[in-house]
């Protein structure tokens, strides 16, 4: 088989970051747009509806770091004929996840549109479909990301999001409302995997003449996965549970207002993300090699808390000028909002960093405090909610004390390991 060589770390890189910064230009300028033209009240409804898509579907990018992984494993073991029988397992899997969610999706559809106070089931009804496409995705991609096609790869991240922009709006413009906005998030997955067929079918070809044979263990598979699922999933509702909880205790225009600022307030995680990105692999090889990675851990978090606080004066100096730019005057009552979202979301970016660091090292104990951090924000948020900015204080005040403990985990085990 035809093998990637992998010392193009540079341009691999180069490519996969232009598609990602492609991509997110990409879901803010659907934000931005969908937030001019649907309006405070609609747009509430659809951030809220893509909220609950995340919370769900930020997890299953964890299949991703799966497949890549064994994927990748495989081709350098020279193991190729138990790549079949691997993929073959993890859509299985898959499928029955996917369909036993849709089941439960649609047996609770009333029950969610009611608590997100939406009158109608269709868009609701959409979401779960968008939900049960997205499941498979990470499966084609993560083939991809392990075989190194990263062109390929990289197509799949941009063309999605950038069918996704056009999509939405030539849905939007023919009537179609907060229902052509979150079907636009379920064509522009499967537009995803369509992109990711054709070279999958090239990569697979040359596998029909081995002799599978099937090893694959699951309870070793699930051992991986597990943690990593559980990662990706509370960091999600850490994330993006207090647009639920607005949408559900707040008027429908405040609930706008909050999902543009929260627009704003995202890129604070998405910026310092970049830093993961790098930070993680070389980690990962210095735990291998049982070398002191902690340096690297602290220049990430240096840069990241530089890149946050620019944002975060930016946000203090000049909310106008960024809410009349983005989303137009309409939105100027999320001033104060934007003012301080920065500031709240500054330490789940922290933590963002911290959790990348612990599963890099192949380490499971932050799970517990990060579990404890995201059940008592959602109970927190549930019985103090009297303003916005209360939500933002719940929302910063969580991800600041999380932060810390995870530091102090950090540090402990940094101590531990010097005692040997």
């Amino acid at each position: 088989m035809e093998r990637v060589q992998g010392d193009n770390l540079i341009g691999h890189g180069s490519i996969l970051m232009a598609a990602t910064m492609t991509a997110n230009i990409s879901n803010y300028l659907f934000h931005i747009f969908m937030s001019r033209y649907l309006g405070p009240s609609n747009y509430g409804i659809l951030n809220s509806l893509l909220a609950l898509f995340m919370i769900i579907a930020i997890p299953m990018t964890s299949i991703q770091t799966l497949v890549a992984r064994y994927i990748s494993k495989y081709l350098a073991l020279n193991d190729i004929a138990k790549i079949i029988p691997f993929l073959a397992f993890t859509i299985r899997q898959v499928a029955i996840l996917g369909i036993s969610f849709f089941a439960i999706f649609l047996i609770s559809l009333r029950t969610l549109s009611s608590y997100l106070n939406i009158d109608e089931l269709a868009p609701v009804l959409i979401t779960g479909v968008a939900l049960f496409i997205t499941m498979f995705l990470p499966i084609a991609q993560g083939l991809l990301q392990g075989a190194q096609r990263f062109w390929y790869l990289s197509a799949s991240i941009a063309g999605g999001t950038v069918g996704r922009l056009f999509v939405g709006i030539l849905l939007v413009l023919l009537g179609f409302g907060v229902n052509g906005g979150i079907a636009a998030s379920a064509l522009a997955s499967f537009l995803s995997i369509l992109i990711c067929l054709y070279p999958i079918y090239l990569f697979l070809r040359e596998l029909w003449g081995t002799k599978n044979r099937l090893e694959i263990n699951p309870k070793e598979v699930y051992g991986y996965f597990t943690p990593l699922f559980t990662a990706f999933f509370l960091f999600a509702i850490l994330t993006n549970v207090d647009v639920i909880i607005v949408k559900h205790y707040f008027s429908s225009i405040e609930a706008g207002y909050y999902s543009a600022a929260a627009l704003i307030g995202r890129a604070f995680l998405f910026l310092p993300a970049a830093l993961v990105m790098v930070m993680f692999p070389k980690v990962s090889e210095m735990y291998s090699r049982q070398e002191n990675s902690l340096v690297l851990l602290k220049k990430a978090l240096f840069f990241s808390l530089i890149i946050s606080s620019c944002g975060i004066v930016s946000c203090l100096l000049f909310p106008q000028v960024i809410i009349s730019l983005l989303f137009g005057e309409k939105y100027l009552a999320a001033k104060p909002l934007i003012m301080f979202f920065g500031l709240s979301l500054t330490p789940l970016a922290m933590v963002n960093i911290l959790i990348n660091y612990h599963i890099a090292r192949e380490q499971v104990s932050f799970i517990f405090p990060v579990m404890l951090a995201a059940i008592i924000l959602f109970v927190s948020l549930i019985f103090f909610h009297q303003s916005l900015l209360q939500v933002l204080f719940i929302l910063g005040l969580s991800g600041f004390f999380l932060f810390l403990f995870l530091l102090g985990i950090i540090y402990r085990e940094a101590r531990q390991e010097e005692c040997f």
